[in-house]
């Protein structure tokens, strides 16, 4: 997709700005050029996403690089929230698929708590061996007890923890502090592939 599709949707868009700049056509084909462009610059961006989703970058190099790409945007879009990346793990070799899936998985787990974490306290994600395969340690902290419970009873939080356990070989637990600051410690733990 990234090679063919969105080269060609490339060309496309610069055909249009200089169709657009050009003085020998009518106004309102500049305007209709304009219009179109902004179409594309949209159809642009949902297709960088949607590539990035099927593909995201670093996934075929290795796990704490495409670990390292998945926080930036989070770290944009939770500016309070301060995410930290500890890779004790340079040398864990993964395939490419293995790497996809978990980054799917930490992708999904994101979209699910970090709604409910306590702004101005730490997201620690650790990436460290573990036995025949690594382990992922998720440790964060909510703004109070009903936030930490709510996530706990997520259906789509136990439907995340079967798929780490069918297509990962691993599993997924858990140790609740129920007390201030309600932190959680995840791990994430799988066997290489």
């Amino acid at each position: 997709m990234r090679d063919s599709v969105l080269q060609e949707l490339f060309t496309l868009r610069r055909g249009l700005e200089l169709t657009a700049l050009d003085p020998q056509f009518p106004a309102g084909v500049a305007d209709r050029c304009q219009t179109w462009l902004s179409q594309t610059e949209t159809l642009q961006q949902l297709l960088e996403q949607l590539s990035y989703q099927l593909a995201p970058p670093y996934i075929e190099e290795s796990l704490p690089l495409a670990l390292q790409y998945l926080l930036e945007p989070w770290k944009l879009r939770y500016p309070d929230l301060q995410i930290q990346l500890q890779i004790l793990a340079n040398g864990l070799a993964e395939s490419a698929e293995h790497n996809q899936i978990l980054v799917t998985i930490l992708d999904e787990f994101f979209q699910m708590v970090l709604p409910s974490a306590a702004s101005h306290s730490p997201l620690q994600v650790c990436l460290h061996p573990h036995a025949q395969g690594g382990e992922l340690t998720i440790q964060l902290s909510y703004a109070d007890e009903t936030n930490q419970l709510a996530i706990h009873q997520m259906p789509e939080l136990q439907h995340l923890q079967q798929v780490v356990r069918w297509l990962a070989a691993g599993c997924w637990t858990c140790e609740q502090l129920h007390q201030p600051p309600f932190t959680d410690r995840w791990h994430l733990i799988w066997q290489s592939t």
